[in-house]
């Protein structure tokens, strides 16, 4: 009979084709190939980029439709080969995508085939392999089920909705978003595996985040840098524009709330680091996505990390008061560092505040205080089933004009521009009513309570660890949404597998 695990998961083996790195001079030296292989690489784009910026038209990119079909195929043969022999390969490879929107800049800037496609065939043939391992039990979780009702709910509510265009493209995504999902909670089934994911996450989190620190502090001009370094100059405070870290979203606010994931897997992995190198590398990636956090000027970012950082600290540095003083000290540095634009930005957010009256209103507010007005309208007169997915755009105007605004100019600019609620909440009740946001929030607030039960019952320090993490990491993206709506969501429903994935996770010793 099979050994099983604790939960009734099989222990398997390790096949010798898709194992992680022990501690032997071999793990050791494929460490090293992997950390030289990254630096060429990251040296090779610099490179490339300098070459772009400064001879574009040494560099341009003209494919047939020939060439680009044989480059799909060929792509797609390749990733189909890796994916079959190292599924950890098939793994990081598509958290590298998600995390970067790697997918979404080959089509938006180069012209290319969705890049996911490619990748999703191969990845089902892995997941589906992981059924008999565990897998069938983790895709009927209660969280996956209140996963695919939302999914389900939204499809639904698509053939009510006034705008078939508006709903067909948020329904799509949302649909990549739940494969996403189901991959990843069907081939994350070990610590090993999960330690991939985080890893890769972060790192290549923190090379977005270098990238726009290093144009926004120094001024070096990278250009979009392939575009997953954009920068908008935007308005930070009345007549103040400055430098806004945008990534590869085009949007800082949204780029923040990406990163605001990250942070505290970041944090995570420098907590349960085992080696100084590895904690020098975690630290670093830690200390650069707080700080394009920051470059990026979202209040909303900043609220929620005011929060964050607390919870953090409590979650993290309770058995260890050293650790958590370390935290507050280095906290208070940093608060003492910041970019004056940056706190004079953050200070306007007492015009919300009852009562305040301000000569001189900051105009982004009395946008978002339409736009979030109407989502509430809409509701009211849709409150069961809302307008229809993706529809709050279409109904905007009638519901705005409507409303006594100080925006007028604004809402006469705007007409004919597709609008958002700036609150995914809102946005869930305008366009779901009361049954697309009990299912989203089902959806979270299951996953969050088996975070936090699992955390206090992981077997190892490391787990609790990452557990918490990702659980934080879900609690920042969830205050930040009182700012922002449902965008780029493709980071979240992996956070959401990762979060179920970790109730399940089989020992170290487990199959990579």
């Amino acid at each position: 009979m099979a050994q099983t695990t604790g939960r009734g998961y099989p222990i398997t083996k390790p096949e010798a084709t898709d194992v992680l790195p022990s501690g032997s001079s071999m793990a050791s030296a494929d460490s090293q190939r992997w950390v030289l292989t990254s630096a060429s690489v990251a040296i090779a784009l610099v490179v490339a980029n300098a070459i772009q910026v400064t001879r574009p038209e040494l560099v341009e990119l003209t494919i047939s439709g020939w060439g680009s079909a044989v480059v799909v195929f060929t792509a797609g043969a390749a990733i189909v080969l890796v994916a079959l022999r190292l599924p950890s390969a098939a793994l990081i490879a598509l958290s590298l995508v998600v995390t970067t929107g790697f997918s979404q800049v080959l089509v938006r800037r180069y012209g290319f085939p969705s890049f996911f496609q490619l990748l999703a065939p191969p990845l089902a043939l892995v997941a589906l392999a992981e059924l008999p391992r565990g897998g069938s039990r983790a895709v009927t979780r209660p969280a996956s089920l209140f996963g695919l009702g939302f999914l389900t709910w939204q499809l639904l509510s698509s053939t009510w909705a006034a705008s078939a265009a508006y709903a067909d493209s948020v329904v799509a995504e949302t649909g990549r978003g739940f494969l996403i999902f189901v991959f990843v909670v069907l081939i994350v089934r070990s610590e090993a595996r999960f330690q991939l994911v985080a890893g890769a996450t972060v790192a290549a989190s923190a090379a977005l985040a270098l990238v726009g620190v290093l144009q926004a502090t120094t001024g070096a001009d990278f250009g979009e840098f392939f575009g997953f370094g954009r920068i908008k100059l935007a308005q930070i405070y009345g007549d103040v524009f400055e430098a806004r870290i945008a990534g590869p979203y085009g949007d800082p606010n949204f780029f923040a709330q990406s990163l605001l994931l990250v942070l505290p897997l970041a944090i995570g992995l420098l907590w349960s680091a085992r080696s100084r190198r590895a904690r020098i590398a975690a630290g670093a990636a830690a200390a650069v996505i707080l700080a394009a956090i920051i470059l990026t000027y979202s209040r909303g970012a900043a609220l929620a990390l005011g929060v964050l950082s607390f919870v953090v600290v409590a979650a993290f540095g309770v058995r260890n008061r050293r650790r958590a003083l370390a935290i507050l000290v280095l906290a208070s540095l940093l608060f003492a560092v910041l970019p004056s634009g940056f706190v004079t930005r953050l200070a306007t957010v007492t015009e919300f505040l009852p009562g305040v009256v301000v000569e001189d209103p900051d105009s982004s507010f009395e946008k978002r205080r339409v736009v979030t007005t109407v989502a509430w309208l809409i509701f009211l007169d849709h409150p069961f089933l809302g307008v229809g997915v993706g529809n709050y755009a279409h109904h905007f105007q009638d519901y705005a004009l409507r409303i006594g605004s100080d925006a007028r100019d604004y809402l006469a600019a705007t007409e004919g521009e597709r609008q958002y609620p700036h609150n995914l909440y809102l946005e869930l009740l305008a366009e779901g009513g009361l049954v697309g946001l009990s299912l989203f929030l089902g959806l979270v607030g299951t996953i969050l309570g088996r975070l936090a039960s699992t955390a206090s019952s992981a077997g190892t320090s490391s787990r609790q660890v990452l557990v918490r993490a990702v659980g934080l990491g879900l609690v920042g993206y969830l205050i930040s949404a009182l700012f922002l709506h449902g965008a780029f969501q493709r980071l979240l429903w992996m956070f959401l597998a990762l979060a179920v994935a970790t109730d399940r996770l089989e020992g170290p010793e487990a199959e990579a």
